[in-house]
């Protein structure tokens, strides 16, 4: 049977392991360099096999036990079975003394001086062989071979498995621990397993070699500090002819227990010299009590985490309480703090997107535009063009009426259309010129001309609309007198084009239209009230439950995975929807635009998943999709709530599914105040399922004991059990 660590759930580091790597190749490199370079190595197991094959055809002779020791482990197993085969046979014989024994022993005197010499030969070559002198040899000692020792290896299998385990084990060491306190753990990792091996086998002459004493004392340290790691195995067994394959999770404090338990086992049971079990028994308990030490001390929480800390965390100590002020609600606070950040660093990007968040809500649009404008400046100038577009989405529809320059709007176009947000970049091009048409020294002006011509070919070639594109190419043929001829005739070029494929897809919607009426008419699915959906209403009171902030966390794009939504935000994993408890549906006012928002409340946690209605990939999850993005919102609303069991939603959802009337907040600060309202009911409610009718409950989490409560079903009978659940 064979079981393989593969990786574990806590595999994720914030920083490179160089650390771990560059042990890594260390070891690859050496060896290498002993198989390729070694010559004496290969002559040590020639002369080996020639003296252990004579002595197994003569096992009479004499084999000093100092060179016995000298053997590797097969060399050893060859010339026991011979003295064991001798001893047998004296036993059973019982010889008297004739000339035939007179010449045996002549013969013998010669057969063993032939042994002797070979012995010779080995003993010369023995002394020249690399692991020799730099594996460590418990009979001689040594300080260089004790840490020697730890990077040699005597097969490939014996690295190839030795770098696995360190690679699983050592990078998230490496990552809690840091690059200073690290190296210095692992080397005495190996020092301690190499004395504990000397010392349960203090006679022998073998070399010792190989790290994995080192990397058991990584897995002592990673059974202390992150015991409840679920780590992922491979097995493969056999039973006859049946072959049986598959992964499996076990977390840490039940797998490495039972794997040092193994090691002591064959350590007390097994008479092999290959494997040294009290090595990994020494480093594993090593690394046990140290990371047990680094924790009754403090020395992770107080020294290593906080100067770790230092070099991964890049951002301004100001920046970062500008963040926590902010989700505290102090405003003015958080404005200083952002301002601070910003005259440490003045090329901060993100500070200044967060300031002009901060001056929109203090009603500074002024000097919240102001530094919208110098953000997007900065991004486009260090080529940070995906913040640049995804922070111009974000911010651009508080400043309704006000433009960026058309340099700056075209690069923004540009991102988008790389990123084939063809419906954001036709919306850029259409404010930047409305923008041209305010001023008489703009409108006619080349800005103009190319960003109406950029919105009439992202609406032919990207979004499927030539009937747009030809209104934007006819306006420009009849309101621009000094175009060139050259320009005249490419926008009438284009605007044929389109002329042709509006004739074309209205041929193929009749068609469609036919093919419809032919077919049997299947019912629209309506809204599923009842036991699906269920009313949360607003309470001005105070809640259940204690919540400070619900401020969003925006999704920068919507795709379908299984179970669930990807939001497409880095370092979380996606949106699950047995997870959903509350959704709001909702549209801001002022804001210069017809995105409709939903926020999602996922159970348990204070911030809600914000999704904006022009970030999602309708074809993805609605293939019959409208050209309608009120009704394809509507049903991707629906596409949810139809893949969980139960879930809460406001009045103002319900007439949204219902009738397509959608509830107007005139800001962010009174949907997040609405919001909080109806969460602070919610938050800590359980729902839960009969699995023998599939009844649905919700129950006030406040009232569920910490071990759970066993109750019966209403309609059913049948018995249920449902758990209370940690707050986030």
């Amino acid at each position: 049977m064979l079981i393989v660590p593969l990786s574990h759930e806590n595999s994720e580091v914030q920083r490179i392991p160089y650390v771990t790597i560059g042990i890594i190749v260390l070891n690859i490199i050496l060896y290498i360099f002993t198989y390729f370079t070694v010559a004496s190595q290969k002559e040590s197991y020639e002369q080996e096999k020639e003296l252990v094959s004579y002595y197994y055809s003569h096992p009479y002779l004499d084999f000093p036990e100092e060179t016995f020791e000298k053997l590797s482990p097969q060399g050893r197993h060859y010339v026991t079975v011979a003295r064991r085969s001798m001893e047998n046979q004296e036993e059973d014989d019982d010889t008297e003394e004739t000339d035939e024994n007179e010449e045996f022993y002549e013969n013998r005197d010669a057969e063993q001086e032939i042994l002797n010499a070979r012995i010779k030969v080995f003993e010369k070559v023995y002394k020249g062989n690399f692991y020799g002198k730099y594996g460590y040899v418990p009979s001689r000692g040594g300080v260089l071979t004790l840490f020697s020792s730890i990077f040699l290896h005597g097969g490939i299998m014996h690295l190839l498995g030795n770098m696995l385990f360190l690679f699983i084990s050592g990078c998230k060491i490496e990552d809690l621990w840091g690059r200073v306190v690290y190296p210095f753990f692992y080397l005495l990792g190996g020092v301690a397993a190499t004395y504990a091996h000397a010392m349960m086998c203090p006679e022998k002459s073998i070399p010792l070699i190989g790290a994995s004493g080192a990397i058991a004392a990584l897995m002592g340290a990673f059974m202390i500090r992150l015991y409840k790691t679920k780590i992922l195995f491979f097995y493969l067994f056999w039973w006859g002819f049946v072959i049986r394959h598959g992964k499996f999770n076990a977390p840490a404090y039940v797998v490495l227990p039972l794997w040092l338990v193994q090691q002591i086992w064959d350590a007390l049971t097994s008479d092999s010299g290959g494997v040294a079990f009290w090595a990994h028994i020494g480093g594993f308990v090593f690394g046990a009590v140290a990371a047990l030490v680094f924790r009754f001390i403090g020395l992770e929480e107080k020294i290593i985490a906080p100067a770790i800390e230092k070099k991964v965390n890049l951002v301004d100590d100001n920046f970062t309480s500008g963040v926590r002020e902010l989700e505290e609600g102090d405003i003015e606070k958080a404005a200083e703090s952002f301002e601070r950040a910003i005259e440490n660093d003045s090329q901060n990007a993100i500070a200044r997107i967060e300031l002009s968040k901060v001056y929109y809500q203090m009603g500074k649009k002024k000097e919240a535009f102001r530094e919208f404008r110098r953000a997007i400046i900065l991004y486009v100038k260090h080529g940070d063009m995906e913040n640049a577009a995804d922070d111009y989405l974000r911010l651009s529809s508080l400043f309704p009426g006000k433009s960026l320059e058309a340099q700056l709007e075209m690069k923004i176009i540009n991102a988008f259309e790389e990123r084939k947000m063809y419906s954001e970049a036709a919306t850029v091009c259409k404010k930047l010129f409305f923008h041209c048409q305010q001023s008489v020294e703009t409108k006619d002006g080349p800005e103009a001309v190319e960003a109406l011509t950029r919105y009439g070919d992202i609406c032919l070639d990207c979004l499927e609309q030539p009937k747009t594109a030809f209104r934007a190419y006819r306006k420009l043929l009849d309101t621009c007198d000094y175009l060139s001829p050259e320009q005249k005739g490419n926008l009438e070029s284009k605007a044929r084009n389109a002329v042709k494929a509006a004739q074309g897809k209205a041929k193929e919607a009749k068609k469609q239209h036919v093919k419809k009426k032919a077919e049997i008419s299947v019912p629209k699915p309506g809204v599923p009230v009842g036991k699906k959906i269920r009313l949360a209403k607003e309470v001005r009171t105070s809640g259940k439950y204690e919540l400070s902030s619900v401020s969003p966390r925006e999704a920068n794009k919507v795709l379908p995975v299984e179970g669930g939504l990807d939001l497409v935000r880095p370092s979380e994993k996606a949106l699950l929807f047995q997870s959903i408890y509350f959704i709001c549906v909702f549209e801001l006012d002022g804001n210069g635009s017809t995105v409709i928002y939903a926020d999602i409340f996922v159970r348990g946690e204070v911030r809600p998943y914000r999704i904006a209605s022009n970030r999602i990939s309708y074809p993805k999850f609605l293939p019959g999709s409208h050209f309608s993005s009120l009704d394809n919102f509507r049903n991707f609303i629906l596409h949810i709530i139809s893949h969980t069991d139960s879930v809460y939603l406001d009045q103002e959802t319900m007439n949204f599914l219902k009738s397509k009337k959608i509830a107007v907040f005139s800001d962010s600060t009174a949907i997040e105040l609405h919001e909080k309202r109806i969460w602070k009911q919610l938050i800590g409610e359980v729902r839960f399922q009969c699995e023998t009718c599939r009844e649905i409950y919700w129950v006030d989490g406040r009232k569920i004991p910490e071990s759970g409560a066993k109750s019966k079903c209403k309609k059913c009978g049948a018995a249920v059990f449902v758990r209370k659940f940690q707050l986030a």
